[in-house]
């Protein structure tokens, strides 16, 4: 069954942060070849799997609010630490991915006929686990 990203939500450090309105999370396997010299006329290459890994991102509005949350990001990003972060699907059902991650960017924007707009970029850390449970 399909739901509406409307109600998705964020938490970071097992918080809600407000005032967000999308995510995204990318994962990745890296391969190797290992492709060998052969004497007939192979034209196929052979793999390997190798390392895995995931990275994403957040954005929404600027409000660095005591509510929001915000703040917390911008700390971790001025002060480096990992933190758990928790990207749901719909924020009435429990479907979520999760996982440790680092913040590697923040980026802030504002337009004339705009709200003052905030991006981060996240890399995660050990493996992000997909769960049902709130």
């Amino acid at each position: 069954m399909a739901i509406s990203g409307k109600r998705g939500r964020i938490q970071y450090g097992g918080a809600d942060v407000g005032n967000l309105n999308s995510w995204n999370m990318d994962i990745a396997a890296d391969t190797h070849d290992v492709t060998a010299w052969t004497t007939d006329n192979a034209q196929w290459r052979t793999f390997i799997s190798g390392l895995s890994g995931w990275s994403g991102s957040i954005a929404g509005f600027w409000d660095f609010t005591g509510s929001t949350n915000q703040k917390d990001l911008q700390d971790n990003i001025l002060t480096p630490t990992t933190a758990l972060l928790t990207l749901y699907m719909n924020s009435s059902g429990g479907e979520n991915l999760r996982g440790s991650v680092l913040l590697t960017s923040q980026s802030v924007g504002v337009s004339i006929g705009g709200v003052p707009s905030l991006d981060y970029d996240f890399q995660g850390t050990g493996t992000p686990t997909y769960s049902t449970a709130t």
